[in-house]
C-alpha cells in the first residue's frame, strides 16, 4: 500500500512548498511585530512624565502619537450635518505635546531597534549552539518546531497582556524586563529555525527559497498591518494592544495549521520519513568530506551570503528607523508625522525585498558564485550613502540626501538583498549532493546569525557616532 501512494506523494510539490513559506512567516513574528511597533515603544519608553488620564467624550486623540489629548474644535458645523473638522496639525498633534520628537530621543530610544535585534541575534546564537552540539540528543526537527511555536505561542500571549503595564516611574527596569522576556521568545525563535533548516535538507533545494520568501512576507505583514492600525488613530497604548493581539492571533492560528499538517499530510510526512530513513541506513560515524572542504566548495557564494546580510544589518533596521522628512515642517504633516517610518522605513523594505526575492525565479543562477560575490561588495556603496540621510539624531555629521535618495537608497539596499539572498540560498545546495548539504546548510543559521551580530554591534556606534 505504501509504495502505491509514493508516486501520488512525491509528485505533490506545492504542498510542501507552501508549508515552508508559513513556516518562514510564523517564526518571525515575535520579531517583526516588536521592531515594527517603533512608534507604540517611542511612546512606551519616553521619559518619566506623567501618563495621560482618560478624557472626557468632548477630546480626541490627535494622532497616535501624541498622549495629551486637543479638544475637538467646532469649524462652523452646520445644523443638519454636525460635522466635525479638524484641521491636519491638530490630528498629527504639531500643536500638541508629542511624545518625543526625533531630536530628543533618550539613547533607550535610540538604540531600541539596535538592543531588540542584537538580543534576537544572541538568542537565536544560543539556541543554534545547542541544536547543533546536542542535535542527536534532542527530539526530531518537525517536534521542535512544533514545541517552539507552542512556546511562541504562549509567551508572545503573556507579552501581549505586558504591554499594558504603567512604566512610567521605571522606565530602565521595564526595557531590560521586556529585552529578557524577547529573549526567550528568541530562544525558541532560534529552536525553531535550527530545526527547519535541518528539515529542510530533506528537502528539495527550491524549498529554502520559500522558507526565506515567507520570512520576508512576515515583514511585510506586520508593515501592513501598523500601518491600517495608524489610519484609525487609536491611542498609542490601544494601538500597541491591538496591534500585538493581531501578532497573537497570527501566531496561533499559524501553529495550528502546522500541526495539522504534520499530523494529517501525507506528502509532508511522507518527505520527513525517506530523509529520516536515509540517516539511519548510513554507516556510524560516516563522514562525506571535512567541513572545510564542504565550505571551500562553495566559497563565493557561502561569501556571497553572510557579506549580504552583514552589509544590510550594518543599517537596517536600527539605523533607518531614525531618518525623518528632511523638511518637517513643510508639505502633509500627516504623512511625515504618522505614516513616513512605518510605509517607507518597513513596509516599503519588504515589498523591494520580496519583489526581489521573487523575480529569481525567473533569473538563472550563475554557474560562477564570483559574479554573484562581486555584485554583494558593490551594495556596500549603500552604506555611507544612508548614513548621510536625515536620521535623527545627530550631533556631528551632516544630511547630504533628501527623502527621495533615501527611498531610492534603501530600495536598492532591499531589492539586491532579495534577489543575491535567495540566488545563493538555492544555488548552494545544488552543488552539494544530500549528505554534504545537510552538513554545510544547517551551518548558514549559525555563521549568518555571527555575522549580523556582529554588523548590529557596528550599527550603534554608528547611531551614536552620527
Amino acid at each position: 500500500m505504501m509504495l502505491k501512494a509514493i508516486p501520488q506523494v512525491k509528485g505533490n510539490y506545492k504542498i510542501n512548498a507552501w508549508v515552508f513559506y508559513v513556516l518562514g512567516i510564523m517564526v518571525m513574528v515575535p520579531f517583526h511585530f516588536y521592531i515594527n511597533s517603533l512608534d507604540f515603544w517611542m511612546y512606551k519608553l519616553q521619559s518619566n512624565e506623567p501618563r495621560p488620564q482618560p478624557q472626557p467624550k468632548n477630546y480626541i486623540p490627535p494622532s497616535y502619537r501624541t498622549h495629551l489629548f486637543t479638544p475637538v474644535i467646532w469649524d462652523k458645523p452646520s445644523a443638519e450635518s454636525e460635522v466635525i473638522r479638524i484641521t491636519e496639525a491638530q490630528w498629527t498633534g504639531r500643536n500638541s505635546n508629542e511624545t518625543t520628537p526625533p531630536k530628543e530621543r533618550s539613547p533607550i530610544q535610540i538604540n531600541f531597534t539596535s538592543g531588540v535585534f542584537i538580543t534576537f541575534k544572541l538568542s537565536l546564537l544560543a539556541a543554534l549552539l545547542i541544536c547543533s552540539v546536542w542535535s542527536k540528543r534532542l527530539p526530531a526537527p518537525e517536534k521542535r518546531i512544533q514545541w517552539s511555536l507552542l512556546a511562541l505561542s504562549v509567551m508572545f500571549s503573556i507579552n501581549t497582556v505586558a504591554m499594558q503595564i504603567n512604566c512610567t516611574k521605571m522606565v530602565a527596569w521595564y526595557f531590560a524586563g521586556m529585552l529578557v522576556f524577547a529573549s526567550l521568545m528568541n530562544f525558541a525563535t532560534g529552536m525553531a529555525v535550527a530545526s527547519l533548516y535541518e528539515l529542510l535538507s530533506g528537502f528539495s533545494p527550491t524549498h529554502y527559497g520559500f522558507m526565506q520568501s515567507g520570512q520576508n512576507v512576515c515583514a511585510i505583514i506586520s508593515s501592513t498591518l501598523q500601518v491600517c492600525l495608524l489610519s484609525m488613530r487609536l491611542r498609542p497604548d490601544i494601538h500597541g494592544c491591538v496591534y500585538f493581539v493581531c501578532g497573537t492571533f497570527i501566531l496561533i492560528a499559524t501553529t495550528v495549521y502546522f500541526f495539522h499538517i504534520v499530523r494529517n499530510s501525507k506528502c509532508f510526512t511522507y518527505t520527513i520519513s525517506q530523509s529520516e530513513g536515509e540517516k539511519k541506513k548510513r554507516p556510524r560515524g560516516e563522514v562525506t568530506a571535512p567541513l572545510s572542504k564542504l565550505i571551500w566548495k562553495i566559497k563565493w557564494y557561502y561569501a556571497t551570503f553572510l557579506f549580504v546580510n552583514g552589509t544590510s544589518h550594518v543599517v537596517y533596521p536600527g539605523l533607518a528607523v531614525l531618518v525623518v522628512p528632511v523638511n518637517m515642517d513643510t508639505g502633509s504633516a500627516v504623512w511625515k508625522h504618522v505614516y513616513f517610518v512605518p510605509v517607507i522605513t518597513f513596509l516599503s523594505y519588504g515589498l523591494f525585498n520580496l519583489a526581489g526575492r521573487e523575480i529569481t525565479r525567473i533569473i538563472k543562477t550563475p554557474n560562477n558564485g564570483l559574479v554573484l560575490f562581486v555584485f554583494a561588495v558593490m551594495r556596500i556603496v549603500l552604506v555611507p550613502l544612508l548614513i548621510f540621510c536625515n536620521a535623527l539624531p545627530r550631533r556631528h555629521l551632516p544630511v547630504l540626501f533628501n527623502d527621495v535618495e533615501f527611498i531610492c537608497f534603501l530600495g536598492v539596499l532591499a531589492f539586491s538583498e532579495g534577489i543575491l539572498i535567495n540566488l545563493t540560498i538555492v544555488a548552494m545546495p545544488t552543488i552539494l549532493d544530500k549528505k554534504e548539504r545537510e552538513a554545510v546548510m544547517v551551518l548558514i543559521p549559525f555563521v549568518t546569525t555571527v555575522t549580523t551580530t556582529l554588523a548590529s554591534i557596528f550599527n550603534v556606534l554608528i547611531n551614536n557616532i552620527i
